[in-house]
């Protein structure tokens, strides 16, 4: 009989696997405090700096599996690529309190990115998420100055998929207020739909006053950028361009609880123009009933 094919079996990862500490009596390693995270009563961890990379990705992976009161996670400023990242992603996804999650200033680049994208969805609490400088919209895992010095600058488009799939995970999140993603050659268009969806969640999320600046925003600065005094050359009269705008805000307002006594405040304040227009038209008119009896008269004399 013929031999068959040998199975090729991967060895389960001792790491990933582990149910127990793998080092007892190790406090730290390699910079991270193990011991601490194992306690599982750990709610900030901040590693800033301590220039982690893949390797310690696994350790990361194996400790925070028992942080599940983690709020606060800081991996700023270290050597992270999009490798580690994807290490780390599932173990992430499942630590439903974290709040705050910063990994800026690390090279994780687009498939980095897309991978945050997904930890985002998954923390329905997370409230702040920062990745600046963190070549968002680089294709590839080389470092973009390297790239730049291969390849033709001309010939290196920035990839949008990571900030895209960030922006359409934002679309359907009700609870992170800050999103930072500065210096990652990002377009403004996508920023702006981003940073919009930002403020109306600060709005929902925390103070009537919040949502309220947002719909005064909205609308008084576009009565702003359009609101502009005409001098009637016939009257002198001055035309109030406003007028419809403000009273389109006071029905906003009341719908949110105090727009009937600003709509009676803006009413009176229409009447006393109005009082004032027919003022002026009428000091206007004897004016020129005036001019038109001493222009008779002196005819008259003549």
């Amino acid at each position: 009989e013929g031999k068959g094919e040998e199975e090729n079996i991967e060895p389960p990862d001792p790491i990933d696997t582990a149910t127990e500490p793998l080092c007892p009596s190790v406090s730290e390693l390699c910079g991270i405090p193990i011991k601490t995270m194992l306690d599982g009563g750990l709610e900030t961890l901040d590693l800033e700096s301590c220039r982690l990379g893949l390797v310690e990705s696994y350790l990361l992976s194996h400790g925070l599996k028992a942080c599940s009161n983690l709020t606060n996670l800081n991996l700023s400023k270290n050597k992270f690529k999009a490798g580690a990242i994807l290490q780390m992603k599932d173990v992430l996804m499942s630590m439903r309190e974290l709040k705050s999650i910063d990994f800026s200033h690390n090279l994780i680049c687009k498939s980095g990115g897309v991978n945050l994208s997904d930890v985002m969805e998954s923390c329905d609490k997370l409230e702040c998420m920062k990745l600046n400088s963190c070549e968002l919209t680089n294709s590839k895992v080389e470092p973009m100055i390297i790239r730049k010095s291969k390849e033709n600058p001309e010939d290196i488009i920035p990839d949008m998929f990571a900030a895209l799939k960030i922006r359409n995970v934002m679309a359907n999140h009700k609870k992170v207020i800050v999103l930072e993603l500065e210096e990652n050659g990002i377009e403004e268009i996508i920023l702006k739909g981003i940073d919009m969806r930002l403020t109306v969640n600060r709005a929902l999320l925390h103070s009537r006053s919040d949502f309220e600046k947002y719909v005064d925003d909205k609308f008084l600065l576009k009565e702003e950028k359009n609101k502009r005094e005409m001098v009637n050359h016939i009257t002198g009269v001055e035309v109030d361009h406003g007028h419809f705008m403000r009273e389109k805000i006071s029905k906003v307002r009341h719908h949110i609880g105090e727009g009937e006594s600003i709509m009676e405040i803006r009413r009176r304040e229409k009447r006393e123009r109005d009082i004032q227009e027919e003022a002026v038209l009428a000091k206007r008119a004897k004016e020129l009933e005036e001019k038109k009896r001493k222009k008779e008269e002196l005819e008259g004399m003549e």
